[in-house]
């Protein structure tokens, strides 16, 4: 069965079951970069938004085999708790409420000119920050509300205001920031219960380390790249690293990979690597630049570096 086949079908189900107190439908939205992806949105009677429900994992289970009867009740378990969450708290439109968990997250900016169009938003090189809301969740990061124009004329903020306030929040959090291998050593550890095969994997053939590579990101590991923003970060990154000037290789809109400037790679290689890696291993939503960018903790200021 074609997907739209199944969403539609999915559809009609969840209408009927929801007898009249909601209305169903199926919403081909645009999500970063310019991707679109299919949602299940439903509204209830006398509410003004609905939760939007991608049906890309459920479509998978229907080709494995799972019957529509089981993805049905799976789905409207999210529902449900959904709209509990939204009713136990509704921050969005109180400016009071919804302050406090405002974030900044970057973009590649060409990807998205139709967002620039319709949020508030600033750019920085070849990429922009754009703002949304990280709101509660018992299941974990991921529910946000992404602020457009509307939302903030709503609130009666300009777009500096929401920049210096989503950077003071941001601030008051520890970042995630970790070297690659220790992250894989223990991920090795717990897979197989020995890391002597990772350890072997960081050196070279004739028996040299290879540099050591860090990840930062925010606590919720999600829209983490923008942490590069924050007053202090980089700098607090160098002093970590032992490192006076930093590369900064952009892994995805979740992350950002740091490397010493005086590692044994050139620019040149650095850049085809962040190529390479957005091609075959970074979702199209998920890619943030092909690009390779400069931290100078000296001077304070991050450059993007331009090949010919």
């Amino acid at each position: 069965m074609l997907f739209q086949e199944f969403a539609e079908r999915i559809r009609l189900e969840l209408e009927q079951r929801m007898d009249g107190m909601a209305e169903v439908t199926l919403e081909h939205l645009t999500k970063t970069n310019g991707t679109e992806r299919v949602a299940l949105c439903v509204l209830l009677k006398g509410q003004n938004t609905a939760p939007a429900l991608y049906l890309d994992d459920f479509y998978e289970r229907h080709m494995r085999g799972v019957p529509d009867r089981e993805l049905i009740l799976d789905i409207l378990k999210i529902l449900r708790d959904n709209w509990q969450t939204r009713f136990r708290e509704e921050p969005v439109l109180d400016r009071r409420l919804a302050m406090p968990k405002l974030r900044a997250m970057l973009l590649n900016r060409e990807k998205n000119e139709t967002r620039a169009e319709t949020c508030p938003n600033r750019k920085l090189m070849d990429l922009m920050v754009c703002y949304y809301l990280a709101l509660d969740s018992q299941d974990g990061p991921g529910r946000i509300a992404v602020v457009n124009n509307g939302l903030a004329e709503h609130w009666g903020v300009t777009e500096p205001e929401l920049y210096q306030t989503a950077l003071s929040n941001m601030r008051k959090q520890e970042p995630d920031f970790a070297s690659i291998r220790d992250c894989l050593r223990e991920y090795c550890e717990k897979l197989a219960g020995s890391d002597h095969l990772w350890e072997d994997a960081w050196q070279t053939e004739n028996g040299e380390e290879l540099p050591k590579l860090y990840v930062l990101t925010n606590p919720d590991r999600y829209l983490g790249a923008g942490e590069i923003l924050v007053p202090g970060r980089l700098a607090d990154c160098c002093r970590r690293m032992d490192a006076d000037r930093i590369y900064i290789l952009p892994s995805s809109i979740h992350e950002v990979l740091l490397l010493k400037a005086d590692c044994r790679f050139t620019p040149e290689e650095l850049v085809r690597i962040v190529r390479e890696v957005n091609r075959e291993a970074v979702s199209a939503g998920e890619q943030l630049a092909d690009s390779l960018y400069r931290y100078d903790w000296i001077s304070g200021e991050t450059q993007k570096l331009e090949f010919s």
